[in-house]
């Protein structure tokens, strides 16, 4: 009888060992492939906000740096405020005869900059104008490509 009861018991055991390991194998596997997930999606995070870092980052130092420098030597022939959102001081520089124009921007803090070419047009002088030419316009910036950032008036 003993005997009997020792072999119910083991079998008892055996069933509670195998229910019990069931269910722990289902919640490890869970717990794995949720924990996968998780690292995935902060993988996934941190990658999509590195590229925009990086991008951004890229961006703002393209838009605002020099492609070259230089001067223009003429006669300014028209000098004009423009702008809906952003007023900007936009101008035309003639080399000679009328067909070759040069168009320029002037930026919202280089007042002296527009006072010297109003100065230059009133005593009729030729100018030379110095720029910086950028890669990208904005509006705030103006409509071209070229900042002049001095003037000097030539006799």
């Amino acid at each position: 009888m003993d005997t009997e009861k020792n072999n119910k018991e083991e079998e008892k055991l055996k069933e509670d060992v195998t229910e019990s390991n069931l269910p722990k194998a289902e919640n490890t596997l869970k717990n794995k492939i949720t924990s996968g997930l998780k690292t995935a999606k902060k993988i996934a995070i941190r990658s999509v906000l590195l590229l925009l870092v990086v991008s951004l980052s890229g961006f703002i130092v393209f838009a605002n740096i020099n492609h070259s420098n230089g001067t223009r030597v003429g006669k300014v022939v028209k000098i004009s405020r423009k702008g809906v959102l952003f007023k900007t001081w936009e101008g035309q520089l003639s080399f000679g005869d009328n067909k070759d124009l040069w168009d320029f921007s002037i930026p919202s803090s280089e007042d002296d900059v527009r006072a010297n070419i109003d100065l230059a047009n009133e005593k009729n002088k030729r100018v030379r104008l110095s720029y910086k030419e950028k890669y990208i316009t904005f509006p705030w910036r103006g409509d071209t490509k070229y900042q002049v950032h001095k003037v000097e008036i030539l006799e």
